[in-house]
């Protein structure tokens, strides 16, 4: 049986992400994403807005999900399988649990939401 403990959702704005990518670049992304994150990120301007929208969104539901008390590079989401996103947590962290997520874009916004399961939440 998996027991849901948590979740959290949150929407980014795309103009938002551009907006700051144009004023900070590099420095932006690097403070928010892990070095994991950075080398799947697209280069192709409007594929990096998304994909960034979708992270910011992400690590935002998971805060939410787990309750807080986390940092940006304390979430990492990676592209799985066939794309799925897929969170990691910190080595040493302790939640209670297996967090999930999906990430979804429109033409203005990215949306998360993030699941924290008791279990591998596969049933």
């Amino acid at each position: 049986m998996t027991l849901i403990r948590g979740v959290g959702v949150d929407i980014v704005s795309l103009n938002r992400v551009e907006r700051a990518l144009s004023r900070w670049g590099e420095r932006f992304v690097a403070r928010l994403l892990t070095p994991e994150e950075r080398s799947q990120c697209p280069r192709r301007p409007r594929r990096m807005i998304e994909y960034v929208a979708g992270r910011l969104a992400a690590k935002e539901a998971v805060f939410k999900a787990v309750g807080g008390g986390l940092s940006w590079k304390d979430v990492e989401v990676l592209a799985g399988s066939g794309g799925r996103p897929v969170a990691r947590l910190r080595e040493g962290l302790r939640v209670p649990g297996t967090v999930l997520v999906s990430i979804t874009h429109d033409g203005w916004a990215a949306v998360a939401c993030a699941v924290l399961v008791e279990g591998d939440g596969r049933g």
